[in-house]
């Protein structure tokens, strides 16, 4: 029997929660501020020769793409709609049956494009150019997939550790899932474009496009080419045309505002850190953009998403939760840390 009332439970629960004044301290990074498509229905639409297509891109895609890499610095910008695990993917790809060096928590992407192309994992701790030389000959390595920066800001000597590849002939790929924004503020770390064969950066983490866009850069112009194939094989013939649009959009809208707005949110942020009460400490990280906080001197423990809950809940501070544990850090283990998304978009 048809029921005339409408059921839809995951549009009212989005609904419910963006007429909530709520502080959006979470992916994606534009907080409902990009301005960007406020009638996304009509720009929706599929390949119609005129608008290009990503699969084989000659026209506006491709200029797209090329005013990316300009942006920071790469020869060649590829642009993915299913996240940057698909970037993990296309890399993988190119080492279909090797052998790759990669850290034990590294993305769950890594594991499941390892299974989808027969490439073996050696884990390590942490990625450093000493271990880098230890394992190319210990274990046959092809490559090595290092994060820049990890989930928390930290970042590794990628300089050192691609100069010690590039001496061996093993690929260096960088997941810089978490560092979009790199080199747009001279309070940033580099971009990771030019230490690396290629990355990937989450655009809808720290650039302010829509959820589950990022781009694979690189300087490599042979292996972008490579890497087009290995894209194809895990990408739609039908890839949203609004998520491609709105990387263009975050694109431009960082080449003319992103250092002004960084600039500015790095003072916020400072002064945001020297105001926390007694007992709440900000942990030192590369990236001022990730806030990671410590609840742990406070008696605040369990898990993150606890947190979250109560965070939001007292102060409409809406969360990325993740968990932490201080033995990384040598310390007192169980105490977690909560980070969030300082974003410049409508700052």
């Amino acid at each position: 029997m048809k029921n005339n009332k409408k059921n839809t439970p995951l549009v009212c629960c989005l609904k419910k929660y963006s007429r909530g004044k709520n502080l959006r301290m979470h992916m994606p990074c534009h907080q409902a501020r990009l301005g960007f498509l406020p009638d996304a229905e009509q720009l929706d639409v599929t390949e119609l020769g005129f608008n290009d297509n990503l699969n084989s891109p000659d026209g506006v895609i491709a200029d797209s793409q090329r005013l990316f890499a300009e942006l920071f610095g790469a020869k060649q910008a590829h642009f993915l709609t299913n996240g940057s695990s698909q970037g993990i993917f296309a890399f993988l790809g190119l080492l279909a049956g090797k052998t790759l060096l990669v850290e034990k928590d590294a993305h769950v992407s890594v594991n499941r494009g390892a299974k989808l192309f027969g490439v073996k994992l050696i884990f390590v701790e942490t990625i450093t150019k000493e271990v880098v030389e230890q394992n190319i000959e210990k274990h046959f390595i092809s490559g090595v997939l290092v994060r820049f920066p990890d989930y928390f800001g930290k970042i590794v000597d990628l300089k050192g550790i691609y100069q010690k590849t590039s001496q061996n002939n093993v690929l260096l790929f960088v997941d810089g899932a978490h560092g979009a924004h790199f080199g747009l503020s001279k309070y940033l770390p580099y971009h990771p474009v030019g230490y690396c064969d290629a990355c990937v950066v989450s655009t809808h983490k720290t650039l302010g496009a829509f959820t589950q866009t990022a781009v694979i850069l690189t300087q490599n112009e042979k292996i972008g080419e490579q890497l087009k194939k290995t894209i194809n094989l895990t990408s739609t013939t039908s890839p949203s045309y609004v998520l491609m649009a709105s990387i263009d959009y975050a694109r431009d809208y960082a080449d003319r505002f992103a250092e002004k707005k960084l600039d500015e949110l790095y003072a916020n942020v400072k002064a945001f850190c020297q105001k926390l009460p007694s007992g709440l400490k900000a942990l030192p990280t590369d990236d001022f953009c990730k806030l990671c906080l410590d609840f742990g001197r406070i008696g605040i423990f369990g898990k993150a998403w606890d947190i979250c809950r109560i965070v939001q809940r007292r102060l409409r501070f809406v969360l990325f939760g993740n968990i932490y544990y201080k033995s990384r850090l040598k310390q007192t283990a169980k105490s977690f840390k909560v980070f969030s998304k300082a974003g410049f978009f409508g700052s």
